[in-house]
């Protein structure tokens, strides 16, 4: 089977929802102060290949404003794989392994202080 060249094209965004946002810290005093912004946006994009439409996802940390257009690539051979998608937006397999070796050494450290009292 021969590899065939991405070929590029243009996509628009469809879709910004903001999926995160900064906590607010209210302290009860006069000088409340916000956390730094964490917001992150999923953005939705389409484009077309041979007469059809085609979706894509990606996270910002910036609202986009819809009908903004970017070049992106996409397989010829799987029109639906293109080069602006995120694989996995909710959880990548790296924080998930992150995530699950953190809770473990919170575990072994509460269990070594339970023990040690």
């Amino acid at each position: 089977m021969e590899d065939h060249p991405w070929i590029e094209t243009t996509a628009t965004v469809a879709a910004c929802e903001l999926i995160k946002h900064a906590p607010r810290i209210r302290t009860g005093r006069i000088a409340n102060f916000e956390m730094p912004d964490f917001s992150r946006y999923a953005i939705t994009f389409t484009y077309h290949t041979h007469g059809q439409e085609h979706s894509g996802q990606y996270i910002a940390h910036a609202d986009v404003p819809l009908g903004h257009t970017f070049a992106i690539t996409y397989n010829p051979e799987n029109p639906e794989e293109n080069s602006g998608s995120e694989d996995d937006l909710t959880f990548h397999p790296f924080r998930r392994r992150l995530i699950v070796s953190a809770a473990i050494v919170l575990i072994l450290l509460a269990s070594h202080w339970f023990r040690h009292r």
